[in-house]
């Protein structure tokens, strides 16, 4: 980031909204000669940005491929490579987190049991005291990051992040330093050290999605001869893989589903939610179906008795069940949930308007711009520059695509089966769009898409009316979090306790 970017903007930033960028923090585009490479490579299967799906695991009888299953085990050994999966959490969820987190432990169990990964919780909140989800982490042997119990300095040594600050990308930020120091003291190479970074939130993400995830940067060092053309595309597709990211389309459920899995009751794939939206069906009133009763018993029948290594998703739906079959699932899910992203959807369809070419090409090959679920080489990790609170997934994004530092990596793109999370309120989904999009237009001008002007135009005007009932009114900035917007390099940084 140039100095006079830096200081017009900065200035502009602070007086508004009460936002500071450190002056570590370096934004800056990969020279134009390779976004043209980039470009050239889009229309070739090797682009910037590559879309992989879970069909793409999968064997024509739509069975997990049982020969990428080996490839991926036998590249870890060769390669040396080393897997962490956790989740981030903190300790105000309490009770909800354990249903939710416990889960997706759960899920990565095998994994772990098999010796592909090692399972990690980067925990907000008392050792003495936890909540639910880190004594369930402890009871089962999970390692347990206490990030509260250090803080960040600059190089000044001034706090960047204190012991108890809240926040995802103040959670992640501690965790990655706490776990480079681990590391150090270790025979260790950080290119070869993938962190997955999961929620602790999801009423339903599909069990087989994280290994999906991982096994997509194992492949990127996948050098065996392959024979079959499906393995052997998809491993080149792979190659330079930087940054993995969940893509699954998000969903809302019905309120009494919600209930159901809030009491515990596991949803553990795409076939799973299917079954359970179906038996739903038959429970809403005899005078309000539009299929007969015995047609959806039989149809639940027939999901049931599926062999177990069946994977349905909803492209191979057709494949799987007959035609009328596949209708009637698909006018049940359309009765009992429907699309998610209140913040993604709109965010997304702003960017197709107002991006430059080549990154609103990019950005919209993501199914799912805001998912969650991501990760990267340690190495890569340690340099990046991390966006405040709900602005981490989209400054890595944006890092990943466009910036010089990370100019020779591709970002995959993982279309997972539908995933939810636990309902948020709208005044928090309101939160998330303002500072998610203020923080775009900020990565804009460092990555010289936009001028200062351009922002200054734009953010000098926004603020929000608020109407009461006595016919007054409030006129207030969108922007209303005040603190550091971006944070330097974990690399750059100092952890103390």
């Amino acid at each position: 980031m140039k100095v006079q970017y830096s200081y017009k903007l900065g200035t502009f930033l602070k007086n508004q909204f009460g936002l500071l960028i450190p002056e570590d923090v370096i934004f800056k585009r990969m020279p134009l000669q390779q976004v043209n490479q980039w470009i050239k490579g889009d229309t070739e299967g090797k682009g910037k940005v590559i879309n992989v799906s879970v069909n793409d695991f999968l064997t024509k009888n739509n069975r997990f491929n049982p020969y990428l299953e080996e490839l991926v085990a036998e590249t870890i050994v060769k390669e040396g490579l080393k897997i962490y999966a956790g989740i981030v959490s903190y300790d105000g969820r309490r009770e909800s987190a354990l249903f939710t987190g416990g889960n997706t432990f759960n899920n990565l169990f095998s994994l772990e049991t098999s010796g592909l990964i090692t399972r990690f919780l980067s925990y907000q909140g008392d050792s003495k005291n936890p909540s639910p989800l880190c004594q369930y982490a402890l009871d089962n042997k999970i390692k347990v990051y206490f990030v509260d119990e250090v803080r960040i300095l600059d190089k000044n040594r001034k706090i960047l992040i204190d012991k108890k600050a809240r926040g995802k990308t103040e959670n992640i930020l501690k965790f990655i330093m706490m776990f480079h120091e681990e590391l150090t003291k270790t025979d260790f190479d950080p290119r070869k050290v993938f962190v997955l970074f999961l929620d602790d939130d999801y009423c339903l993400l599909d069990e087989r999605a994280h290994y999906i995830l991982i096994a997509s940067w194992v492949l990127s060092y996948a050098r065996s001869q392959i024979k079959d053309q499906g393995i052997k595309k998809l491993i080149q597709f792979c190659q330079g893989a930087g940054f993995i990211k969940n893509g699954g389309t998000r969903i809302h459920f019905h309120p009494l589903m919600t209930r159901k899995i809030l009491r515990g009751e596991v949803i553990k794939n795409y076939r799973s939610l299917l079954i359970e939206a179906i038996k739903l069906d038959q429970d809403s009133g005899k005078d309000d179906h539009e299929v007969s009763l015995n047609t959806l018993k039989k149809l639940i029948m027939k999901l049931e008795k599926l062999p177990n290594d069946i994977v349905l998703t909803p492209e191979n739906l057709t494949a799987i069940c007959t035609s009328s079959d596949a209708e009637i699932i698909r006018q049940i899910m359309a009765k009992y949930f429907y699309p998610g992203g209140r913040v993604c959807k709109p965010f997304t369809k702003r960017l197709a308007h107002e991006s430059e070419i080549y990154l609103n090409d990019w950005l919209s090959r993501f199914t799912y711009i805001l998912h969650g679920d991501q990760g990267a080489s340690l190495e890569d990790w340690l340099k990046i520059n991390s966006g405040r609170g709900y602005a981490f997934e989209i400054t890595n994004i944006y890092q990943f695509a466009v910036d010089d530092k990370l100019a020779k990596k591709r970002i995959i793109d993982v279309k997972n089966t539908p995933h939810a999370h636990q309902p948020q309120v709208q005044t928090v989904v309101e939160g998330m769009e303002n500072f998610i999009n203020l923080v775009s237009d900020c990565l804009k001008v460092f990555y010289k898409i936009w001028s200062v002007d351009d922002f200054i135009a734009r953010y000098s005007k926004r603020i929000r009316v608020s109407w009461f009932s006595d016919g007054s009114y409030e006129r207030t900035p969108i922007i209303t979090k005040e603190g550091i917007l971006f944070y330097p390099p974990a690399c750059n940084l100092i952890k103390i306790p």
